[in-house]
């Protein structure tokens, strides 16, 4: 491991040198706690399964997958870009041919993974990453479904960024 990029409700993101393919990864480790809950696991490898399906410019590209003394992991490319939504905080707000550009790139990758039976469920200025030619890629399938999966979890609970979720997941 080389640093720690970011945690979030589905684990830790890590900086890290695959020593068998010897090149730097982004590493997402499943936390400790989480690994204790059957429905965690399951979910983790559900975003396993929907990242590995995807093969586009403007989505991560998923590279290795397993379980290690008891961690389960998902090793991806590393987007040594910035997310949108830091970017945004740093620079502010983009021009207007600038943002367009980044939500079209944004909507081709998940109009690919649409194509392939995959809703995202969470897309978020934090969840598209820019890589250093500028170009977007989408990140996080988390909390992706299929399309024959329900839009709410088996415990009946809405997912997703509350600030970010569509209107129609809020309803009944």
């Amino acid at each position: 491991l080389l640093a720690k990029l970011g945690k979030g409700g589905m684990g830790a993101v890590y900086k890290a040198l695959h020593t068998r393919l010897d090149r730097v990864v982004a590493l997402k480790v499943l936390p400790r706690d989480r690994m204790r809950k059957h429905q965690a696991i399951v979910r983790f490898q559900r975003e396993i399964k929907v990242i590995a399906k995807l093969d586009h410019p403007n989505i991560i590209h998923a590279h290795d997958a397993g379980e290690a003394d008891g961690m389960h992991y998902l090793v991806m490319e590393l987007v040594d870009g910035v997310n949108l939504n830091r970017l945004i905080k740093q620079h502010g707000p983009l021009s207007v041919p600038d943002a367009c550009e980044l939500a079209r790139q944004a909507a081709v990758g998940l109009q690919y993974a649409h194509e392939h039976m995959m809703v995202h469920r969470d897309i978020k200025p934090q969840n598209i990453l820019l890589r250093e030619t500028g170009a977007a890629a989408v990140s996080d399938f988390g909390i992706a479904r299929a399309f024959a999966s329900s839009t709410r979890s088996q415990t009946g609970g809405v997912m997703g960024t509350p600030s970010y979720m569509a209107p129609e997941q809020w309803a009944g």
